[in-house]
């Protein structure tokens, strides 16, 4: 039961794209495949733990911060109900089925998820879903023909997320948008290469490869950039450990077997020539470059605040609860202020949940990041802050998917960075 319950956890955010193919009143609107699946056996798991372990029974301070961070979108979306400017009583019913939804999933995770089980399935379906987009991109470049990438359209769940794959030529995988693909896959790259250092195991390492792959097909710069991230930590521990321990480490390489030498050294190598000689190549050096410089001077990554402040004339309660998730725009409008057209994850946090929120946010990132110190889940913790700050997903399932793999991830087994270097 708790391999089933892994199982589908990890395949929520790829059934969560899709409703249901028969209509049911209240259901079909509101609820995907993947909440249906899922929910039945978080809410059993809760029912068995909660005689035993108590209904508020924590361990670690960034589970007890995001719960609090949820129910204060709970809160603030109630209140902006009583208000002359709501705006969407279907809105709030989605964000409290969502919120429920996730409090349910998070206790019910919470000691039951199977972490080496569960990250091995999650790793698998990334590699899977990589090599999909692959065939799909090269399939498209030689010959113009569309893979599939969903089941049917009338089929998905939330149509904002459709993607126009035959207008921009960019495979979805079996995404329903590229973004989805690459939100999925990404934290598999930063699993495959850090977690209890697999990746110098010729295995993962040719996974991560794939799943990179995928991920760079994209043209993302956020999601280059942090792949970049992912790969030059795994290349520093390498460099950083022959530091510490050169004769152990001369000693190890020079006794691996010739093909691992030449996959994991020589192959990188390569790699890096092969990717420098492309982006020498038709300006796409200067063309990425631009592009990050772009994403660093973005007016996203303020408008959520300059919008906030321009709009802050309707009281303390607003400042510092927010004008409700889902309720920006009509928000904003009553106030005689435009909505940005792009805002990033910790400024529309700011402006729908307010101070109270944002610091719950922020603080409970961070509180990962203390208690998961050389281990995946401050990886995910810090994935979690740059999407954030550089996109705007914090109330989508995918965010809170990414919270969850850091805050059960939590496996006292897995080798810290501080313990493979040997550094006392």
């Amino acid at each position: 039961m708790r391999k089933v319950f892994t199982i589908l956890l990890v395949l929520f955010p790829f059934l969560n794209q899709f409703g249901l193919p028969v209509r049911v009143p209240f259901l079909t609107a509101h609820f995907s495949i993947g909440y249906l699946v899922l929910l039945p056996f978080a809410v059993l798991f809760c029912l068995l733990k909660i005689p035993t372990e108590g209904l508020f029974r924590t361990k670690v301070y960034g589970f007890r911060g995001y719960v609090l961070f949820l129910l204060t979108a709970a809160f603030s979306a109630v209140m902006a109900r009583q208000s002359a400017y709501y705006s969407g009583r279907e809105k709030l019913i989605d964000l409290g089925i969502m919120i429920l939804f996730w409090l349910i999933v998070l206790y019910a995770s919470r000691d039951v998820f199977n972490v080496r089980f569960g990250m091995t399935c999650y790793a698998a379906l990334a590699v899977i879903f990589s090599a999909y987009f692959i065939v799909q991109f090269v399939v498209f470049r030689l010959r113009g023909i569309y893979l599939p990438t969903i089941f049917r359209e009338s089929y998905v769940f939330g149509g904002v997320y459709t993607d126009a794959f035959r207008a921009t030529g960019t495979p979805t995988s079996l995404f329903t948008t590229t973004e989805g693909f690459a939100l999925f896959c990404l934290p598999a790259v930063a699993f495959l290469l850090l977690w209890d250092r697999i990746g110098f195991n010729g295995r993962e390492f040719i996974c991560a490869v794939v799943v990179s792959a995928g991920l760079v097909l994209t043209k993302s710069v956020q999601v280059l950039v942090a792949l970049a991230v992912v790969w030059g930590l795994y290349v520093l521990f390498i460099f950083v450990y022959f530091i510490v321990h050169p004769y152990d480490a001369t000693y190890r390489f020079t006794h691996q077997k010739p093909s691992r030498i030449v996959l994991q050294l020589v192959f990188p190598i390569l790699l890096i020539g092969a990717g420098a000689g492309v982006l020498a190549t038709g300006g796409r050096f200067s063309a990425l470059l631009s592009g990050f410089k772009d994403m660093l001077r973005d007016p996203a990554l303020v408008s959520g605040f300059e919008a906030a402040g321009k709009a802050g004339n309707h009281g303390a309660v607003v400042r510092l609860f927010g004008c409700g998730v889902g309720n920006a725009k009509a928000f904003l409008s009553a106030s005689g202020v435009d909505l940005p057209a792009k805002m990033n994850g910790i400024g529309y946090v700011y402006l729908s949940v307010g101070l109270v929120g944002l610091i719950l946010f922020i603080g409970s990132l961070f509180a990962i990041l203390s208690t998961r110190r050389g281990k995946f889940g401050f990886a995910m913790a810090a994935l979690s802050l740059y999407a954030a700050a550089f996109g705007n997903i914090v109330f989508l399932d995918i965010s809170v998917f990414w919270i969850l793999l850091a805050l059960v991830s939590n496996d006292n087994g897995e080798m810290s960075f501080r313990k493979f270097l040997r550094l006392r």
